[in-house]
């Protein structure tokens, strides 16, 4: 166990150092010397050998320890083969004019890769606020030819195109709204691996908080621990839901925000900041009184549940993002520091499991720890940049 944790907070840190190399030598330097690096590879799969040799050692792992460790597993395989064999890519096109080819990025330059259909942009549309010059929606109308047929379809924000195993995403379009940007992705086998994955996270998570073997309800009854996250999470989509009345210039949303898939994002994670911050001032708290027997089975099952929402929120985000714009994963610095979050509390949760661990410096941990969520939630925004810094 001391190990995982030792490979884990290294993980954290050269993530974290990722981030910065990217605010000063920008995104493709980030990836060059760290993201993309042997030593990045290498990090998951000591840390899936080190999960082997654990369930190894223990003579009845419990279901949900294998369901919530082996999703990991099919996640981090499901992401390799997508960095391996997936295709992506973009066209640009004006309104009447036609491409059977995208362009790709890659450390060598702009490589050019011709698809098996030919696509025409018919016509391009853009919806704005009523009295702004901001965007609500906009779409390309596209003639898609392929096998001596011609077949009129529409691609927007949030509402992608399959045509013969590429995907294609409505990106953005140029200044004079005469001419489109699409990006092109194929990806079928690494988006079936990691969608299993994410399936089998949630029925672990499931089985950690309704199991009665489970660390989870061995600290406190079943019942209450499932009637306190049911209010929590609903709390939290009402919350999100109702943004746009206690202020009117939030509804302005940017077209890839206007999805369904933002209150369930946005409200899981917020049941995860309510936890952590709940964590935070126990800890505090703690401090001040030196009461720890009190308020330890609240902080470690807030730890928890927390830990769980947020893991579970952050790859709803990446469904999200999959579903928009062709990639679950870019190493974006709010991603990014969400990964941070999650791992670090993983450390916190997992560090009460290693031997002669001192119980109060579980509440020292938990008040270190919470500096990631405020990284997350505000230096985010308003340091690092990125494709979730709506400024």
């Amino acid at each position: 166990m001391a190990r995982g944790i030792i490979l884990l907070l290294i993980y954290a840190l050269l993530l974290a150092a990722a981030t910065l190399v990217e605010k000063f030598a920008g995104p493709t330097a980030a990836r060059i010397i760290l993201y993309y690096s042997p030593l990045l590879i290498l990090l998951p799969v000591a840390l899936v050998v080190n999960f082997i040799a654990v369930a190894i050692k223990l003579n009845k792992p419990r279901w949900s320890f294998l369901f919530i460790h082996g999703a990991l597993m099919v996640i981090l395989t499901g992401a390799l083969v997508t960095h391996i064999w997936s295709k992506e890519g973009t066209i640009h096109l004006r309104e009447g004019q036609s491409a059977n080819q995208m362009i790709s990025q890659t450390n060598r330059g702009s490589q050019t890769h011709s698809l098996p259909f030919c696509i025409e942009l018919q016509e391009f549309n853009v919806t704005f606020y009523s009295g702004t010059s901001q965007p609500s929606s906009f779409e390309s109308i596209l003639i898609i030819h392929q096998e001596g047929t011609a077949v009129k379809k529409s691609i927007s924000v949030n509402k992608f195109l399959d045509i013969k195993g590429y995907r294609l995403f409505q990106a953005s379009y140029d200044r004079d709204e005469k001419g489109s940007v699409l990006l092109v992705n194929k990806d079928i086998p690494g988006r079936q691996i990691t969608y299993l994955g994410y399936m089998l996270l949630i029925i672990g998570f499931i089985l950690f908080f309704v199991s009665k073997s489970s660390r989870i309800s061995i600290l406190y009854s079943k019942r209450i621990i499932v009637f306190v996250i049911i209010v929590l999470f609903v709390g939290a989509l009402l919350f999100v839901s109702q943004i746009g009345r206690f202020n009117p210039k939030v509804t302005l949303l940017a077209p890839v925000l206007k999805s369904r898939w933002l209150v369930f994002h946005v409200g899981t994670i917020v049941v995860a900041y309510l936890c952590f911050g709940i964590c935070f001032l126990l800890g505090i708290l703690n401090l001040i009184t030196k009461k720890v027997k009190s308020t330890g089975i609240i902080l470690e099952i807030s730890l928890w549940i927390g830990l769980c929402f947020m893991t579970t929120g952050t790859f709803l985000g990446a469904v999200w993002a999959n579903e928009s714009w062709g990639r679950y994963w870019g190493w974006d610095p709010k991603e990014t520091w969400a990964l941070i979050t999650i791992i670090i509390y993983t450390v916190v949760t997992h560090s009460s499991f290693v031997k002669k661990a001192n119980p109060k410096r579980l509440y020292i941990y938990s008040i270190i720890a919470f500096i990631c969520v405020i990284i997350t939630y505000f230096g985010v925004n308003y340091f690092l940049s990125g494709m979730h810094s709506y400024r």
